[in-house]
């Protein structure tokens, strides 16, 4: 199955283990290998705390292999359960 990054752009990042929404598929980048081009990783980009109630989130890495399914409006990874994102 080929799936298109244009596809891929309006799907929400959640976590499989807390039903928790970790960002947008817009805002990730992609940790590629330099020598066969395979995606490694997702990069959630770092977070500031919203109007300094809350603590800023530090950029969240998600191993390819944390990704659970790619479904038609979500995209479900397994991070760990102390991430602080």
């Amino acid at each position: 199955m080929k799936v298109y990054w244009s596809d891929l752009l309006n799907r929400d990042i959640v976590d499989v283990e807390t039903g928790r929404r970790l960002g947008s598929a817009a805002e990730v980048d992609f940790v590629l290998d330099a020598e066969t081009g395979q995606i490694i990783s997702l990069l959630l980009p770092a977070r500031s705390g919203f109007w300094g109630l809350t603590r800023p989130r530090p950029p969240l890495e998600i191993p390819w292999s944390a990704i659970e399914r790619i479904g038609p409006q979500v995209i479900l990874v397994r991070v760990p359960k102390h991430t602080p994102y």
